[in-house]
């Protein structure tokens, strides 16, 4: 186990966060973009559609009281319910559907925005309209797909 000097000269088992956040940058200024592109924090902007799409279709029957006594316990268990959860899913799906216009117009490279609402409608369907799995699923990999080729 690694052993890690702070600032008062005790020893311990886990770095400062400052020494965390100068390796972050310290990889960030070395790293260069890939193809020489500037890159931007909207190319992670379709995570959280892709995690609050994901929510109640992974979590198993047998862990749905973990998850809810979890998500009660932090204060969103009010996110389970789908009245909340279909407007929460549509917001980040959007948010996600709007980084791939700014990213596509940015680079003159349409398809990626032209799959990203297709996913997005295929997504909210599948999950909340039809409760397909394999629907959203299939949604979802063209969303990230779209995602990746945007990047």
């Amino acid at each position: 186990m690694p052993v890690y000097e702070q600032g008062d000269g005790v020893l311990h088992g886990v770095p400062s966060v400052e020494a965390i956040i100068a390796a972050f940058e310290q990889g960030r200024a070395r790293e260069p973009a890939a193809n020489g592109a500037q890159r931007s924090p909207l190319d992670l902007a379709m995570l959280p559609g892709v995690g609050s799409a994901l929510l109640p279709k992974i979590a198993c029957p047998a862990c749905r009281p973990a998850d809810a006594g979890f998500m009660s316990s932090v204060g969103l268990g009010f996110l389970l319910d789908t009245t909340y959860l279909l407007p929460l899913t549509a917001t980040f799906l959007a948010i996600a559907v709007g980084a791939l216009a700014y990213r596509a117009w940015q680079r003159r490279d349409y398809a990626p925005f032209v799959v990203g609402p297709v996913a997005g409608v295929g997504v909210l369907s599948g999950n909340f309209a039809f409760e397909s799995s394999s629907t959203m699923c299939a949604s979802l990999a063209l969303l990230v797909g779209a995602s990746l080729r945007n990047t």
